[in-house]
Formats: C-alpha cells, structure tokens, sequence
C-alpha cells in the first residue's frame, strides 16, 4: 500500500509540475505497472502528448 501511495504522489507530481518527458515517462510507467486502470495514468499520457507535440519542431514546407 505504501508503495502505492508513493507512485500516485510521484505521478500527481510530474503531472503538475514535470517538464521532463524521462520523468513523466518513468511515473507513467510505474503507474502503469502498480494501477493500470487509474484515471492519473490517463491525464498523465494526455501530458506526456501535450509535451511531446509542443517540443516537436514546426516543419513546414517554408522551414529551411
């Protein structure tokens, strides 16, 4: 249970104040291992996808 409680508080962490995509990964993953159907583990992907895109470079067809 402790275990748990730590994983959820990581996770609620990253969720809120990550920035780094290796630690937002690393809490999802956990996540996922311990409580695979929790709703923190869905907003938390819908973070790491929001970060990914906004780090993704516009390419364009103008871009040098």
């Amino acid at each position: 249970m402790r275990k748990n409680n730590k994983l959820l508080l990581a996770a609620e962490d990253q969720l809120v104040f990550g920035t780094s995509l290796v630690g937002m990964r690393r809490a999802r993953d956990d996540l996922r291992h311990a409580l695979p159907g929790c709703l923190l583990l869905e907003m938390l992907d819908a973070k790491i996808a929001r970060t990914k895109a906004a780090d993704w470079p516009n390419v364009t067809s103008w871009s040098a």
